[in-house]
């Protein structure tokens, strides 16, 4: 009972909660930071396809697999754009599969752990929790808004 209380306590205190669903986790995920823009889209089939999206520079896209056990969502060959944070933002990533892109991105297979917010229900998923780099799940709206965007 004790330690009930104590997870309820540190769920109210970051008002967020852990996913614990493969479903929840499917669907288009998005990270703007400078000049840079990530999108990922995981799938129900386990595989998922990146987009980096560059103000000055070629996009670079990536696809891979991803597995979910619970505490981890599992991406292998995952692209990162390097000038977007500092290098230790890369305690996520597997340093033994790591290759450095000429194009300033790290693919490597990496770790991210996830969580829903209890104010908005948005889901995202964390490159470096300590510097607020995540990327955020949007919205079947954000989605549609996107797609209409970019014809």
């Amino acid at each position: 009972m004790r330690r009930l209380s104590v997870l309820t306590m540190f769920g109210l205190l970051c008002s967020c909660t852990f996913v614990r669903s493969e479903r929840d986790l499917q669907g288009t995920y998005r990270l703007i930071h400078n000049d840079e823009m990530v999108s990922l889209s995981i799938r129900a089939d386990h595989t998922f396809s990146e987009l980096i999206e560059r103000k000055k520079g070629p996009a670079e896209t990536a696809t891979g697999q991803w597995s979910f056990d619970g505490d981890c969502v599992r991406l292998k060959n995952f692209l990162f754009p390097t000038s977007s944070v500092d290098e230790d933002v890369f305690v996520h990533g597997d340093k033994h599969s790591e290759r450095r892109t000429g194009m300033g991105t790290i693919q490597s297979d990496w770790c991210l752990g996830s969580q829903r917010s209890l104010l908005n229900g948005t889901i995202s998923l964390e490159i470096n929790p300590d510097r607020d780099f995540q990327l955020k799940k949007l919205s079947k709206w954000e989605v549609n808004a996107d797609k209409n965007r970019r014809e």
